[in-house]
């Protein structure tokens, strides 16, 4: 697999979602009239008065027209001139990241030309387009109607009509769903900090809907499907996300003054960022971190003075414990060891004879600082890899909150796994 990241979730997640979302918005959207005028028609009022219902079972296979009209006011001419191959590309592109929804029952008054009242029920299938847009440093996700299709029960007392309700009534209804609702909602994507992520690569398949990143700004071209958990949403990240996250804070400092025999000074320990990942079956993380010790001392022997520079390195392995809080995913160290220290003592060829009766002890006195120090260092630090942001949006007046509550780690393939519940406020 060539993406790092991806995040996603199930026909079971999302659907619940919706309906309440519907059930709060209801009847504003949902419910309206318009004055039209078509060969047959004066006016309609409608009513949506049964939650749509998401479809993820596949992804939809769209034609050169289903998105066509759709844009066509916003491109420019050159933009519309595609050769053969580029709309295929295009085509597979969107029919990857389109869903269909269903409106199972959608009350329709229609007032006539000779101005007598028609009264139907219709059910409507639409073609939903998820499309991905930047703000600032932030991606986002949002989704658009493309084109919908409609069912009438005893169609064939209805049958005259069929051609303006597909023709005027079906467009309406789009156009409504579309700006009073659709437009109104973007889903912000993961957020990692200071790092530039591509936009997402949203993809249809087997009743989930993922989408695809990686660090930096070029997209993956390909993606693996998984064995995605169900009735949760999710984010997976592999190693090399988590290191490039993980890196930010990196070096990290501490200093103690030293104090031994006739040897005095300070040490500072320093430590650098974690690497080799290896996600464990437990979901922990092992890695390696490389550390350095650094110290100024003075030998002081009578009236006599020297200084030196002892320095070291050493690589500590260390175990991670993935933490989730408020939605942020945070690496705590679970785990240490911390080798010995093999010194260079940096002082001096004409001063080594005066040093060397008290190397050894020397030595194991600044391994004795070195480890506490290093340890402090570690044991202290929260490192921020990414955040689950708050979904937040404002729909005739009524505010929603989407937040991923009770997150958990595990490992999926090469993934670590982050899943949790959404919760709306």
């Amino acid at each position: 697999m060539n993406y790092n990241i991806v995040m996603g979730t199930d026909n079971k997640t999302l659907n619940p979602l919706v309906q309440q979302i519907y059930q709060k918005i209801y009847p504003n959207i949902f419910k309206g009239s318009k004055d039209i005028v078509t060969e047959l028609f004066l006016a309609v009022s409608y009513d949506i008065n049964e939650s749509p219902v998401i479809d993820l079972s596949q992804s939809v296979q769209l034609k050169k027209e289903d998105f066509q009209s759709h844009y066509i006011s916003e491109l420019s001419e050159e933009e519309l001139f595609l050769d053969a191959h580029e709309e295929t590309l295009i085509l597979d592109m969107l029919s990857k990241a389109t869903f269909q929804a269903y409106f199972p029952n959608i009350n329709l008054k229609l007032k006539l030309k000779d101005t007598s009242l028609l009264n139907i029920n219709i059910k409507v299938s639409a073609k939903v387009n998820i499309q991905t847009s930047i703000e600032g440093k932030q991606n986002y996700l949002s989704a658009n109607i493309l084109t919908a299709d409609l069912k009438i029960k005893d169609a064939e007392d209805y049958k005259e009509y069929i051609d303006e309700l597909k023709k005027h009534i079906l467009p309406l209804l789009i156009h409504v769903l579309n700006k009073d609702l659709l437009d109104k909602i973007k889903l912000p994507a993961l957020t990692f900090k200071d790092v530039t992520i591509s936009l997402p690569i949203p993809v249809v398949e087997k009743t989930f809907v993922t989408a695809y990143s990686c660090i930096g700004a070029i997209q993956p071209d390909t993606y693996t499907s998984l064995n995605w958990p169900a009735e949760i949403v999710f984010a997976g990240i592999d190693s090399h996300a988590i290191e490039t996250m993980a890196a930010i804070p990196f070096p990290l400092k501490k200093e103690k003054e030293f104090s031994w025999k006739i040897i005095s000074g300070h040490v500072l320990a320093q430590v650098f960022n974690p690497r080799a990942f290896v996600i464990q079956t437990d979901g922990s993380i092992e890695g390696k971190i490389d550390a350095e010790l650094l110290a100024q001392l003075t030998l002081k022997k009578g009236f006599f003075k020297i200084s030196f520079g002892p320095h070291g390195k050493a690589t500590i392995k260390a175990t991670f414990k993935p933490v989730v809080h408020n939605g942020r995913l945070l690496l705590t160290v679970k785990d240490l060891n911390i080798p010995k220290l093999d010194i260079d003592f940096g002082i001096a060829k004409w001063a080594e004879y005066l040093l060397k009766p008290l190397s050894f002890g020397l030595s194991l006195a600044l391994n004795e600082i070195f480890l506490p120090l290093v340890s402090a260092i570690l044991r202290q630090v929260e490192i921020p890899i990414m955040h689950f942001p708050t979904i937040s949006f404002e729909i005739k007046g009524i505010t929603f909150n989407i937040d991923v509550i009770e997150a958990k780690t595990s490992k999926l393939d090469k993934l670590l796994l982050i899943s949790g519940i959404p919760s709306v406020r």
